[in-house]
């Protein structure tokens, strides 16, 4: 069995102004042919499909476009990010059946998806957990939920020739947005929603906090692996998430989601699902197995605490020019015989990012390279004083220049103020000196002469005035 983990598309986003649509497309077309080639079985995406909660109409469609192909090659598990709206990953739902499932609900959490291989003796235990608001989830992952009577999402029987017509016993979502936004938690709809606080003191909660609400969850997917666990038939579990996991390496471009002063959600109670470290060394003997964590919301392809099974994929493009100079990789995951094996594929990039810093001369030197003149650029100026005509000559270079800045290496300290008297003053001296202390250099001769025909034609206009 083969799957391929991916997150982070942020349909929608630009990059300091410059449309990633051709971008995305050029990504899905790489996606599309990597499914043909690796035969994979099932795509996993961990969440922010969208860049923010109400997309423009183009990424919804283009989302459309791609599912659509996808699914006629795999299935396909999405659970929904921190900037992702369920009313418009929902559309999708119904349209394209069993072989698309999305997860954000509760009455989803702690229920697998259970996908068995065409040997049919190893089972795939696939849980889904969205982004967790702490605001949101806390009370709704601290009400009572016994395991033993919860049945798994859907099984998937990957042994059936033909996805149309594979053994899939689902429950869907209802076709109507309007009763998708009702049962969805209220964060993931687009109209704010003030809590009851008078009401939730009075209810059980979780702490408020990433790793409280995190808990809560790992525990559902403990306990149902607890009630459910048969030696005979070993399972591999695999965990969908979307966090920020402590010693995962962050980029510019990542939305901070710390709530309750807590950003990070430590990488070991991910490994023991929410135990602590005697109960989790007990839960691991009577329920052993491989687990594999395909986690969302880090921008960088990573592994966690040195730990290959707790990776994040990376988002398949860049967003930040703190990101230059890294690959962008989706990953594909291999059950085999209870082992899981994992390698990066390198997304082919449609435009790269450069960070070039030098003086004017030795930057556009740099554009004889036409992978660096091709490439989304920015750029520090360090001239002492500001070249002339700055923009035009860099965009003349770099077509794609997105930044630029003057970042002078030895920028001039401006003395103290000076009293003066002005009508003693030569106010082109005045002029001249201050040229002078902003720009490095003494004016030219032409700039001097301009600034006495100006303080001239002025001192005209004063005396006919």
């Amino acid at each position: 069995m083969k799957l391929l983990h991916t997150s982070d598309w942020h349909l929608g986003r630009t990059l300091h102004g410059a449309d990633l649509t051709a971008a995305q497309e050029h990504f899905f077309e790489f996606l599309l042919a990597t499914v043909k080639t690796e035969k994979i079985d099932l795509v996993l995406i961990s969440g922010d499909i969208y860049d923010r909660a109400v997309p423009p109409v183009e990424s919804v469609n283009l989302l459309e476009s791609i599912l659509s192909k996808l699914t006629q090659l795999c299935y396909v598990v999405i659970t929904a990010g921190n900037h992702d709206s369920l009313t418009r990953l929902g559309f999708a739902w119904n349209q394209f059946g069993p072989r698309l499932q999305i997860i954000a609900r509760d009455e989803q959490i702690g229920r697998p998806i259970i996908v068995k291989d065409r040997s049919c003796k190893q089972p795939l235990w696939l849980f889904g957990l969205p982004y967790l608001d702490p605001d949101t989830w806390r009370y709704r992952l601290a009400a009572p939920w016994d395991a033993s009577s919860q049945a798994p999402l859907v099984t998937i029987d990957l042994a059936s020739p033909d996805l149309t017509t594979s053994t899939v016993n689902s429950s869907r979502l209802s076709s109507k947005v309007e009763d998708q936004v009702s049962i969805l938690p209220s964060s993931q709809t687009e109209e704010p929603h003030e809590l009851d606080t008078t009401a939730d003191d009075l209810l059980p909660s979780l702490p408020r906090n990433p790793q409280g609400v995190m808990s809560g969850a790992l525990k559902r997917i403990r306990n149902w692996i607890q009630a459910n666990y048969q030696t005979a038939a070993k399972p591999t579990v695999i965990v969908m998430a979307h966090a920020f996991v402590t010693g995962g390496e962050v980029s510019d471009s990542e939305r901070d989601i710390t709530v309750g002063g807590v950003a990070t959600i430590p990488s070991q109670l991910f490994l023991d699902y929410g135990f602590t470290p005697e109960a989790a060394a007990d839960f691991h003997r009577q329920c052993d197995h491989e687990a594999y964590f395909a986690l969302g919301h880090l921008h960088r392809p990573q592994t966690v605490a040195g730990k290959d099974n707790l990776k994040y994929s990376g988002s398949p493009l860049p967003f930040s020019f703190s990101e230059a100079g890294y690959e962008k990789t989706i990953t594909v995951v291999e059950l085999d015989a209870g082992q899981i094996k994992t390698k990066d594929l390198v997304v082919p990039p449609w435009r790269r990012l450069v960070r070039l810093k030098g003086s004017i001369d030795e930057v556009i030197a740099q554009a004889q390279d036409p992978q660096i003149a091709q490439s989304f650029a920015e750029i520090t100026i360090t001239d002492n004083a500001r070249p002339e005509a700055l923009y035009a000559r860099l965009r003349a270079a770099f077509p794609y220049l997105l930044v630029y800045v003057h970042q002078p290496t030895n920028p001039v300290s401006l003395p103290g103020p000076e009293k003066i008297s002005l009508k003693e003053a030569d106010i082109a001296q005045v002029i001249a000196d201050f040229l002078e202390q902003v720009g490095g250099d003494k004016p030219s001769e032409q700039e001097l002469q301009v600034v006495n025909e100006i303080v001239e034609e002025v001192r005209l206009n004063r005396e006919s005035a």
